[in-house]
């Protein structure tokens, strides 16, 4: 203010008429203020000879931003009175330039900048402003600041600020906020309003360039960006009369808003606490995808489940709040496709609305939505739909729902989801499964090609705490027999190291049909089973205690083949060339298959060792097969520890070549 007085001064004695004095210099030796220490000052200032008007030079040698000089110059500007114009001020690399005009009750001020270098400016703004000191910045800056205003008001009635980047980058030391190369245009404007307060309007453009901040990656040069505002500010009061975002190939939203607090705009910073949207409308025009998930959501995503998605298509919607609580709420997907890379899930051409409101409303329409096919794990299903509620963080189908899984269904009777979003969700749901091919689930998961079909019925499942739960037995007829689930639990379903938890009981299961689905050797017979403390990580099985044997029950004809007693004897320890020599010498060699009495295996699988054992004879010694009538073949087994991942090669390798396998 002192500098400023003195300016004013110096020239008001110099204009005309006065006509005594030619030229002032005054010299200011030390000023301190709130901002700094000022020093060294000379201000000299002349008539110039061509205007008649005042003009000079004002110099400060000793400033917090270094030495600093520009010339100025007093004009007249008719009726609007004087103007005051200062040139050459050399900061932060750049040239500014300033006028200033004051007639009758109205003044004006303004400031432009050229080719202000970002690093200078940064330097000089840390003393003002808490900068991080691993915050860099570099590039150049244009700025324009216009004031306009009267004597006799507090504030500024009209304000306009635009400046423009060119080749901007900064950056923070952990990488989280970045740019490159960007070049950024922009112009704001504040106007006075009549009831006290002001309107603003603004724009924000920018076509070149790369940017991070934290998890959003924006590639300006591949989606120009433009965001344009308007509204006013008016006691308590914020209105956002328009807010449009424009990201050319990505997205295209709008939005308008009314916010109130308890305090005084313009008199007391936002009170977050005290913040209340009045109202407020959001429009999502269009949300396009690859270009959405690359630039918003894949790096929020990385190390989860979702953060390798191939995908296509858009999404509109609408989503609108009325007093600090959303209303309601629409999604329009229009041919969305999603593929998880590492085969966790698909889903192809996902369109239709999806409709919400708050728990205490009820829903104007359902939302319905279809697919023309989708999966998981390899485990492919063709075209449906489905129509739900959706009512707070709940949802529910309104009918069942038939779900395509290679040639059978899964018939969803009901899905009931509670808590959506927060760690406590919770997913329940039952149903019946339609007969499905074991030979398409067994290519699915790389199993070896198994025949017959998976049926039967799902009992109450509970997705909580990412984990499936199964709240009852799942029943499934394989193999002329059932198999039964019980305590079944799927930790982490989507992710990379599915972990799954059971106790398996097979009743009756059909021998013939399983020996010819993998190659090892004909068995007829019925055989019964049970795998306790199932444990299969990422789908491979690392702990149970299974047990395998011919029911008592069974009255049906058992024979068993040369190729089976051979393998048979290999995994029981038994010497199997031995076992192959007898079968082939004296009267052995004229049959192919023999009757049994008995299968009986038993495998406790922990840390890759399956301890084997079968139906006890003495000492460490068991049946694995007791035979019957004559001749009669017994296998007995004296191995009891095998090396599972061995055995698993062995037996893979025999039902892919037909040959025989040797466990040592």
């Amino acid at each position: 203010m002192l500098y400023a007085a003195l300016i004013w001064a110096g020239l008001a004695v110099l204009s005309p008429p006065s006509a005594a004095i030619d030229r002032i210099v005054v010299n200011v030796e030390r000023v301190e203020s709130e901002a700094g220490v000022l020093g060294d000052t000379t201000l000299d200032i002349r008539i110039d000879s061509r205007t008649a008007m005042p003009r000079g030079t004002l110099r400060i040698g000793s400033t917090p931003v270094g030495p600093l000089a520009m010339s100025l110059a007093l004009q007249e500007e008719g009726a609007r009175g004087l103007r005051l114009k200062g040139e050459h001020l050399r900061l932060a690399g750049g040239a500014f330039t300033l006028s200033a005009t004051l007639g009758g009750r109205h003044w004006a001020f303004g400031l432009d900048a050229a080719n202000v270098a970002g690093d200078a400016l940064l330097r000089l703004g840390r003393d003002w402003v808490n900068v991080p000191k691993d915050f860099s910045v570099q590039g150049s800056l244009d700025a324009s600041l216009q004031l306009a205003g009267r004597t006799d008001a507090r504030l500024p009635t009209v304000a306009t600020l635009g400046f423009r980047g060119k080749n901007l980058a900064f950056s923070n030391a952990e990488g989280s906020i970045a740019a490159e190369n960007v070049d950024l245009d922009s112009e704001f404007e504040l106007q006075a309003t009549a009831g006290g307060g002001f309107g603003f309007t603004g724009r924000l453009a920018s076509t070149r360039g790369e940017a991070l901040f934290d998890n959003f990656y924006l590639k300006l040069a591949s989606y120009p960006t433009r965001i344009d505002f308007a509204g006013f500010v008016e006691g308590n009061r914020l209105e956002i009369s328009s807010l449009d975002l424009q990201q050319q190939g990505l997205l295209q939203a709008s939005a308008s808003a009314q916010v109130s607090q308890p305090k005084n705009f313009l008199d007391a910073p936002v009170d977050l606490d005290g913040l209340k949207i009045d109202s407020a409308k959001l429009v999502l025009q269009e949300l396009r995808f690859p270009a959405v998930y690359t630039s918003y959501l894949q790096t929020a995503l990385a190390g989860g489940a979702l953060d390798s998605l191939e995908s296509s298509g858009s999404i509109a919607g609408t989503l609108e709040i009325r007093d600090n609580r959303p209303i309601s709420g629409n999604l329009q997907l229009d041919d969305l496709y999603l593929r998880d890379t590492k085969g966790l899930f698909f889903i192809e051409d996902l369109r239709g609305r999806v409709s919400w409101v708050p728990d205490d409303e009820e829903p104007l329409e359902p939302s319905v939505i279809s697919w023309d096919s989708a999966g998981t794990y390899d485990v492919r299903g063709a075209s449906s739909s489905m129509r739900l509620v959706l009512r707070g963080r709940s949802g529910s189908l309104l009918e069942p729902v038939r779900l395509p899984v290679f040639d059978g269904a899964i018939n969803v009777q009901e899905l009931r989801i509670r808590d959506a979003g927060l760690p406590s969700m919770q997913v329940q749901f039952t149903g019946e499964i339609e007969p499905i091919s074991l030979a398409e689930i067994s290519k699915a998961f790389g199993w070896p090609a198994l025949g017959g079909f998976v049926t039967g019925r799902i009992p109450a499942v509970e997705y909580k705490d990412d984990t499936l739960s199964f709240g009852g037995d799942l029943e499934a007829e394989i193999f002329d027999g059932i198999v039964r689930g019980s305590n079944i639990k799927l930790s982490d379903p989507l992710g990379r190291w599915p972990r799954l938890t059971a106790d398996l009981a097979l009743e009756n299961l059909d021998l013939e049909t399983i020996t010819s689905t993998l190659e090892f050797g004909a068995i007829t017979g019925r055989i019964e089973g049970r795998l306790d403390r199932l444990e299969l990580f990422a789908w491979a099985p690392v702990a149970f205690d299974a047990w395998l044997r011919t029911p008592a029950t069974d009255r049906s004809r058992k024979l068993i083949s040369v190729d089976a007693i051979n393998n048979i004897a290999n995994v029981g320890g038994t010497a199997g060339t031995g076992v192959a020599a007898a079968m082939q010498g004296g009267l052995l060699r004229f049959f192919s298959r023999y009757r049994y009495k008995q299968l009986a295996i038993r495998c406790v699988l922990e840390d890759d060792v399956c301890q084997l054992s079968g139906s006890p004879i003495a000492g460490n010694r068991y049946y694995l097969l007791e035979g019957a009538g004559l001749p009669r073949v017994d296998i007995i087994g004296n191995s009891g520890r095998i090396q599972w991942s061995e055995l698993v090669d062995q037996i893979a390798w025999q039902i892919q070549t037909g040959g025989t396998f040797t466990v040592d």
